[in-house]
Order: C-alpha cells, then structure tokens, then sequence
C-alpha cells in the first residue's frame, strides 16, 4: 500500500522507512525543512517537505495515501520545553488526523510509547490495560503522548492502531538517544542506577511489530511491543561486557535522583541549555515500568529477538559512524 510516514529522520522513524520499503509498501516520507535526513539516503521513497504545525503541507502530504505511521513527535523531560512538547505532540497529531480524514486515508498507525501507560505499582507485569497514573507527577512527555494517543484511538472517521514500544535500541540512533547508556557505561558511569524498571525493545523487532499492527491490527486497540522487562541495574549490567564499560554496583533513591535533577535544571536556567537529566527523568526512571507484551504476541504474531545481538549491532553503528570512541 501506499504509506506516509512521519518522523522518518529519527531513530526508529528510519529503520521504519527501511522496513516499510523493504515489505513492499510505496512510502513517503514528510521531512521537516531542515531536518538532517541522511538516514533516508538510499532508499526509494518520496520526500515531501512538511510539518506537524502547518495544515496545508498535511494536506498534501496525506493526498493519495491508504494508510499513515506517525512517528513524529518533541521528546523532552524539561519544563521550559512544555508548550513546545504539547503542541507538537497533541496538536501536530490531531491536526494530521484532521488532514488524514479529510484526504480518505483507510489507516492511520500512531506510534505512541509505554510513556503513554501508567507505571505499575509493585514488582509486577503491567500491559495496555494498566490505569494511567502520571498526571500528579508533572511529567509533561507522559500526559502529552497519553493524549495523542487518546485522540488516535478515540478517531472515527478511519481505522486507527496505536503501538506502544519500550526503551528501542538498534542501529540509526544518529542523535544518541538511546544509545546514551552504552556512551555511559564505556565512559564508567553513571556511578549508581536509577532505582526503576523498564521494558526495552529492538529495532528490529520494533519494526516487525510495527508491520504487523499496519496490516492487521485491530481497530481501536493499542500494543505493547517489547519483550524485554529488567531494572536498570540489570541493564546496565546487559550493556557493560559489549562495550568494555562499568555496570553500576549501587541503586540510588528515588530522592537522591529528584535531588540531582532539580540541581541539573538549575543549571539549565543559568545557561539556557537543557539538562541531561531533569525530575522528570527522575520520577520515570524511578518507577516500575516493565510490561508484557502478551496482547501483541497473540494477535500480531509479534516475537521477541535476543538483546545481546541487538546491542552489539548498536555499538558497531556507533562506533562505525565514529559517533563514540
């Protein structure tokens, strides 16, 4: 079929792209002006120029399509950025579902986030039933890619699927994200592991979920895709052997974080950059976020690769773009 994809010069927007192309799906890709777009270098696919805030580059971008991933979207965890992160993610999808309807696209495919389901109280599985439960906290990338979500699969006038990917490492991470903890622990650190848990995703694995929800996924319905449930320390502890770094040996407290962050935001004030690091980062990290996957393996025959190999592949992308050292 014929696709639109957004956010296809990120991480897992371009190994989207690669794995739309390579099943077969005619695809183009809304590319912002002047975002860097060397991912898509190579691959057959159109390039409209476009953004989440202007109508009329959606309506053209969204003319002739059958069917959209939405991947594009402000990831931050600081408070200057709120309006900015609220805009783009809630605004840009409701107005590209407005452009979508309008166009008679069939499907719409948003990839939203376990940031968009509530943490889980204990030590147990959560899934995409779990009861959201950030809004007292104030972090901001959480209620804003909550609502997107609500307002995909709230739509009715096309078919929408929403997916909900852990922590993805894999190949293409040209801005570090992820990636960040492999940098970290080869650089020694951090000293200590925040105290939470998390579900983590390969970008492989990532994309075949995504192939999957697109073609059948049921209307309405929202899938976690991750099969890898662990603490960061136990991450840490994955991540240290394949990239010759140190695992943390101690867990710091959910306050000690809380601390560190307000102290990093300080600093963010005084130099107008944003922290690495913010009380938002503090209260995710801090949390148990580890969910089950079991909804996407029953319906969309979803299944679940080693991590070790993923992350080996990942440090070779780093360090063959000489991204690290």
């Amino acid at each position: 079929m014929k696709v639109l994809l957004t956010g296809g010069t990120g991480m897992m927007g371009s190994n989207l792209a690669h794995g739309l192309v390579a099943a077969g799906h005619a695809l183009r890709c809304l590319v912002m002006p002047g975002d860097p777009a060397e991912l898509l270098d190579g691959l057959e696919a159109e390039r409209m120029p476009g953004e989440l805030n202007d109508p009329e580059s959606l309506a053209r971008a969204a003319d002739g399509v059958e069917a959209i991933v939405h991947t594009a979207g402000v990831v931050t965890y600081w408070n200057r950025r709120a309006s900015q992160l609220w805009q783009v993610n809630v605004e840009g999808t409701r107005a590209l579902l407005d452009a979508a309807a309008r166009a008679g696209v069939r499907r719409f495919l948003h990839t939203s986030s376990i940031a968009a389901l509530g943490y889980v109280e204990g030590d147990g599985l959560g899934d995409e039933q779990t009861p959201y439960n950030w809004g007292e906290l104030g972090v901001h990338y959480c209620d804003a890619k909550r609502r997107s979500e609500e307002l995909v699969l709230a739509e009715t006038r096309l078919e929408t699927v929403a997916v909900n990917p852990g922590i993805v490492f894999g190949e293409r991470d040209l801005r570090v994200s992820a990636s960040r903890m492999l940098v970290q622990s080869r650089r020694g650190g951090p000293p200590v592991a925040p105290p939470g848990s998390t579900t983590v995703c390969t970008a492989r694995d990532m994309v075949a979920g995504h192939l999957a929800a697109l073609t059948h996924g049921r209307n309405g319905e929202r899938y976690v895709l991750g099969g890898h449930t662990l603490s960061f320390q136990e991450l840490f502890a994955r991540i240290a052997p394949i990239v010759g770094g140190r695992a943390p040996g101690r867990v710091a407290s959910r306050g000690t974080l809380l601390a560190f962050g307000l102290a990093l935001e300080w600093g963010g004030l005084l130099t107008g950059k944003e922290p690495d690091f913010t009380r938002q980062l503090a209260q995710l990290s801090s949390r148990n976020r580890m969910y089950s996957s079991a909804k996407a393996i029953e319906e969309l025959g979803f299944q679940v690769s080693e991590l070790e190999p993923c992350l080996e592949r990942t440090w070779a992308w780093l360090r063959g773009r000489q991204l690290v050292h």
